[in-house]
């Protein structure tokens, strides 16, 4: 038979082992919302190049298209004499003005392309910063989880230290009987 000092160091055991098991469970769940915070971050580091890349290009383009409006717009079309060729330099005319309007359309539409992918990249930005503060928080509640069970490891290396807990499983089961009655 036990003494009450043994059965209440089991049972300080068994408290210990079941807040254990439980902060190395929720250690776990951390870990691998830290890798999945973590993925998300490169991709959505990812997003903000490829959306950088796009606007540089549609700036490029956007400077492509006012250099030809330019040189268009700057064609002099030739003094008609003839019947034939007024009815030639109109039709040429109407070209250029089909032309420069195609050339305007598709520059007000890359402006708006532009505008969509800066707000893309910024939403990203935002998203990244979130889910590093995330990240940050997710490391603290680790440090704290990971310092509790470094004490709940002294607490039982204490126990047994002092010769108050036995080392066997039917000794615990002993006292768990000698507690409920069964004894």
């Amino acid at each position: 038979m036990q003494t009450v000092s043994g059965v209440l160091g089991q049972t300080q055991l068994q408290q210990i082992q079941t807040e254990r098991a439980l902060l190395v469970k929720r250690q776990n769940e951390i870990e691998k919302m830290q890798e999945n915070l973590t993925a998300n971050i490169y991709l959505l580091g990812r997003i903000v190049t490829s959306c950088d890349d796009w606007i540089k290009g549609f700036k490029s383009y956007q400077k492509e298209i006012s250099r030809y409006g330019e040189r268009i717009k700057n064609l002099k079309l030739v003094d008609a004499h003839t019947v034939a060729e007024k009815a030639w330099s109109k039709a040429a005319g109407d070209v250029k003005d089909i032309f420069l309007m195609a050339l305007s359309q598709t520059s007000d539409a890359i402006k708006n392309q532009t505008i969509e992918f800066s707000n893309i990249k910024l939403k990203a930005q935002k998203l990244i910063q979130e889910y590093k503060d995330g990240l940050d928080a997710l490391k603290k509640h680790s440090e704290v989880i990971y310092n509790r069970i470094n004490l709940l490891n002294s607490q039982e290396k204490e126990l047994r230290k002092k010769g108050v807990i036995a080392q066997s499983d039917k000794t615990v089961q002993e006292a768990s009987d000698a507690l409920s009655g069964n004894a």
